[in-house]
């Protein structure tokens, strides 16, 4: 006697497994969404992939610029894992440490200075205390002399000019770089004659120099790169381009144009350079800017400190402190 097949069991067995996929797809997806809220959501990684979430290797991104002074502004939102933004604003790509400032392309940033009358510092002299500086290099700075001065027990080195031009004879030479508020002409005060000559690297004053860049300072026109620069060289003239950066260009025996060039040309986003100072690590890649002159957000890691530089030719320069 042939068996009858119950179809209607059979559809009621094929609900309940449909039923069960259904039901276990959504209860991962939910599961998956409340660890995003949460923070906990993990993503793998890939080669060729940016870890920040801005841009695969090789693809610019929209960028845009950076707030003055190195200051950097993030927007934490709930996409994208949950990852801060930060809003890179097009004007913005004249400012910062890292611009470029020469005949080609001229100083158009806000300047955010101060006058040495407002900082409380010691160890150095100033023709005039109304002399400005960008707010960027003054920790800096006062630092670098302080320590200079424990080194040395020299406290007759003089910053001359900043964003002036000085009327010595040694200093009358036009350095478009000067109205950044980023540059130092240094000279030697001679206390008793009442009177300054140029600043020389020698002696105990070559401290200065073998230390400038833990501090964030370069030696800006060296005799080895006036082809690049198109400057003769300039010993008494320092330029900040902050910690890291000056420690790489010091390292490597780059100026800024090299650096610049090397860092729009080798590392975006998906290849960062990778810089380690005396005390810590830092993530440095450019992004380019956006061609409607618009803004653009790019993601950042969490957490972590991060200062941004136009540098006054088409891009921005991102810096990251890495963790401990």
């Amino acid at each position: 006697m042939a068996r009858r097949i119950d179809y209607g069991r059979i559809a009621v067995i094929l609900s309940a497994i449909i039923f069960l996929i259904f039901g276990a797809d959504f209860i991962r997806r939910a599961y998956n969404s409340w660890k995003g809220e949460n923070g906990q959501l993990i993503v793998q990684t890939h080669s060729g992939v940016d870890p920040y979430g801005t841009t695969p290797t090789g693809t610019a991104t929209d960028p845009g610029s950076q707030p003055s002074g190195g200051e950097t502004t993030t927007t934490t939102t709930t996409q994208d894992v949950n990852l801060p933004k930060l809003t890179l604003l097009a004007s913005e790509i004249h400012s910062g440490s890292l611009v470029l400032v020469n005949d080609t392309y001229g100083w158009q940033g806000e300047g955010n200075y101060v006058a040495f009358s407002e900082l409380n510092y010691a160890h150095f002299r100033l023709p005039s205390r109304s002399l400005q500086i960008s707010k960027t290099m003054s920790a800096d700075l006062i630092a670098m002399f302080k320590d200079f001065y424990a080194a040395t027990n020299l406290g007759n080195v003089m910053i001359y000019a900043t964003t002036n031009t000085p009327t010595a004879l040694a200093y009358q030479v036009s350095i478009p770089e000067r109205a950044s508020g980023l540059t130092l002409d240094l000279a030697v005060w001679d206390e008793a004659q009442g009177t300054h000559s140029p600043f020389k690297p020698e002696g105990n004053y070559a401290w200065l120099q073998s230390h400038c860049a833990e501090y964030g300072f370069v030696q800006r026109f060296t005799a080895d790169k006036s082809a690049q620069t198109g400057m003769q060289q300039q010993i008494w003239h320092y330029r900040y381009v902050g910690v890291p950066h000056a420690v790489y260009m010091t390292q490597e025996n780059l100026c800024l144009e090299e650096y610049l060039t090397l860092l729009r040309e080798s590392h975006d986003a998906g290849n960062p350079l990778l810089v380690t100072t005396s005390d810590a690590s830092y993530t440095v890649y450019y992004v380019p800017a956006a061609e409607d002159g618009g803004m653009t957000e790019i993601t950042v890691p969490k957490d972590l400190p991060i200062t941004t530089s136009g540098d006054n030719m088409g891009g921005y320069i991102i810096t990251i402190r890495n963790a401990a």
